[in-house]
C-alpha cells in the first residue's frame, strides 16, 4: 500500500487508458469489474472488498484508493459539523468578553424613585397649604418654614435623578453580534456541504480516466497509503481552526473594525514600539517602522479600544499581524475589500485561517494625500476621512470618463 506499488504496477497508465474511460462513470466502471454494490459519494460506503476477489489486482488498488479518498470526503464532511458547532459555543465567552452586558435596571429604578418621591412631596406640600386654607387656619412663620423645606426636598430629588447617568453601553450589542456570527457560520457550513457533496457527484460522474474524474483525485497513487490518511480528530481541528479564522472575520465586520496604516508613529511600549495589548490590536512591522492598527468605527468617529482585545490571540491563538497582513494582501489583490474567492464558485476553499481573503477587513493608508489632509488639516476623525475617500473613489468608478 504505497506510492512505489502504484508505480510499479502503472496505474496511472492503466486508468488512464482503460477502454472507454473517457466516457465511462465510475458506477460503470464498477458494474464492469463486478462490483455492483460499489456506491460513493457522501453517505455512501464504497467498499473494495479483498484483493483478487473478485477483481484483478490493478483494478482492485484503484478502487481501494478511490474508498480511501470516498471515506476521507465523508470524514471531512462530518468534522466540519463537529469543527463549526465548536467554534458557535466558543464564540459565545469572546463575545461575552468583547462586548459585556451591564445591567443598569438598579440605576434606572433610583432614577424613577427620585422622581416619584419628588412628585408625591410636592403633591403633599400643595394639599396641606390648600386643607390650611380651607379650615381657616392662619399660615404662620413654622408653616412657611416648612413649606420652604418641602420646596428644597423636591428640588433636591428631581436635581438627583437628573445628576445620575446611567453607564455608557457597550460600542455594539453582544447578543446581535454572537447571533450574527453564528447565523453566518451555520451559512458557511452550509456552503461546504455543499461543494463536497457537489464535487463528490461530478467526480462520480466524470469519465475515471479523465482529469474531472477519479483520475484526477487517485492518480500518483494519492490516496493508497492508510497511514497518509487524516483521521476525524485531525480534520475536525484544522475545520475549526479555519472557521474560528472566518468567524473572527465575521465578527469584527459586524463591530465596523477597520485597519489603519500609518496613523501613528512606532514609539509606544508595546513590540516593535506598537501599541500595548489589551484593548488595543496592533502591530509594528519593525521598529520606528509602520504602525497598523485594528480599529473601530462608530458614528463617524474612530474608537481605538476594543473591550478584552487581548483575547483574540490568547484564546483564539490568531494574532493581529495575521490578521493585517491577510486583509491588506486581500485588498491588494482583489483591489477592493470584502472580497470573498470562495464565494460562487470563485475558486477553491480555504485549507487554513492563513489561506488568501480568510481576514478581509477594510485598509485606510493614512498616508493617502487625501486622507492625511482631512485628517491633519480638517481635523476629521481618521474614520470620517476613510468613508469620505472610499465614498469619491465609489463615486468616480460609477460615473464613466468622458471620451477623448
Amino acid at each position: 500500500m504505497t506510492k512505489n506499488t502504484w508505480n510499479q504496477l502503472k496505474l496511472n497508465d492503466h486508468l488512464k487508458k482503460f477502454p472507454g474511460g473517457d466516457k465511462m462513470s465510475l458506477i460503470q466502471y464498477a458494474t464492469k469489474l463486478n462490483m455492483t454494490n460499489f456506491v460513493c459519494g457522501v453517505g455512501g460506503a464504497c467498499n473494495a472488498g479483498q484483493p483478487c476477489y473478485p477483481l484483478e489486482t490493478p483494478d482492485w488498488y484503484i478502487l481501494f484508493a478511490v474508498q480511501q479518498w470516498n471515506s476521507y470526503m465523508n470524514v471531512y464532511y462530518e468534522a466540519v459539523s463537529y469543527g463549526i458547532a465548536i467554534v458557535q459555543s466558543s464564540m459565545n465567552a469572546l463575545i461575552a468578553s468583547l462586548f459585556p452586558a451591564s445591567d443598569t435596571s438598579a440605576i434606572r429604578n433610583i432614577k424613577a424613585n427620585l422622581g416619584v418621591q419628588a412628585a408625591f412631596s410636592q403633591v403633599t406640600g400643595t394639599i396641606m397649604i390648600d386643607f390650611m386654607l380651607a379650615i381657616g387656619s392662619s399660615s404662620g412663620p413654622w408653616f412657611a418654614l416648612f413649606d420652604f423645606l418641602n420646596f428644597i426636598m423636591v428640588a433636591g430629588q428631581g436635581v438627583a435623578a437628573f445628576a445620575i447617568k446611567e453607564p455608557p453601553a457597550p460600542l455594539q450589542d453582544g447578543f446581535f453580534q454572537w447571533s450574527n456570527t453564528a447565523y453566518y457560520l451555520s451559512k458557511y457550513e452550509e456552503v461546504i456541504h455543499k461543494q463536497i457533496a457537489e464535487e463528490g457527484k461530478k467526480r462520480i460522474a466524470a469519465g475515471i480516466s479523465t482529469d474531472q474524474g477519479i483520475y484526477g483525485v487517485v492518480k500518483d497513487g494519492n490516496f493508497i497509503e492508510p497511514a497518509n490518511f487524516a483521521s476525524l480528530p485531525e480534520l475536525q481541528e484544522r475545520i475549526r481552526l479555519l472557521a474560528s479564522a472566518l468567524g473572527l472575520n465575521m465578527l469584527l465586520h459586524s463591530i465596523n473594525a477597520f485597519i489603519t496604516v500609518g496613523s501613528d508613529p512606532c514609539n509606544d511600549k508595546g513590540k516593535n514600539g506598537a501599541w500595548p495589548e489589551g484593548t488595543r490590536l496592533s502591530w509594528c512591522d519593525k521598529p520606528d517602522g509602520t504602525m497598523h492598527n485594528i480599529v473601530i468605527a462608530k458614528d463617524g468617529k474612530t474608537h481605538n479600544d476594543i473591550n478584552s482585545a487581548s483575547l483574540i490571540n490568547s484564546y483564539f491563538g490568531i494574532s493581529t499581524e495575521l490578521i493585517i497582513n491577510s486583509s491588506i494582501k486581500c485588498q491588494n489583490m482583489n483591489k477592493g475589500w470584502n472580497y470573498v474567492p470562495w464565494a460562487k464558485d470563485k475558486g477553491a476553499l480555504p485549507k487554513g485561517p492563513d489561506s488568501d481573503c480568510v481576514f478581509n477587513l477594510p485598509v485606510c493608508y493614512t498616508q493617502d494625500k487625501n486622507v492625511h489632509k482631512k485628517i491633519h488639516k480638517k481635523k476629521w476623525t481618521t474614520a470620517r476621512a476613510w468613508d469620505f475617500a472610499e465614498a469619491k473613489k465609489a463615486l468616480g468608478a460609477l460615473i464613466p470618463k468622458p471620451k477623448k
